[in-house]
């Protein structure tokens, strides 16, 4: 999404690319406070603890809303959050989509 100028085909404040990719393959996407929100990947060498209370508010807003699986258009948000503990499991959009057309590991 960035930069949002050149880019120009989300809203960089509120991007709805995930929900909608999310329901073209057939599940429901659950919208949370935390889901646009950074994992605090970019800290983590700097503040392992900061980062640490970025990724859990981010989980802990997913799971109290209901979610079941934690999607990321970034492999670091993934590693972050998986490091700093979730219960809610966290995938990659491109192993939503394998797992979505029947492609197995």
């Amino acid at each position: 999404l960035r930069p949002s100028g050149v880019m120009a085909f989300d809203n960089p404040e509120n991007p709805t690319i995930i929900e909608d990719f999310i329901r073209a393959i057939g599940a429901e996407p659950v919208i949370y406070a935390y889901r646009n929100e950074c994992c605090g990947g970019y800290i983590a060498l700097e503040s392992k603890d900061l980062a640490r209370e970025k990724s859990r508010k981010v989980t802990s807003n997913a799971a109290e809303k209901g979610a079941e699986v934690i999607v990321t258009a970034c492999p670091l948000c993934k590693y972050n959050l998986i490091k700093n503990g979730t219960d809610v499991p966290v995938v990659y959009f491109t192993e939503l989509l394998a797992e979505a057309l029947g492609i197995k590991e």
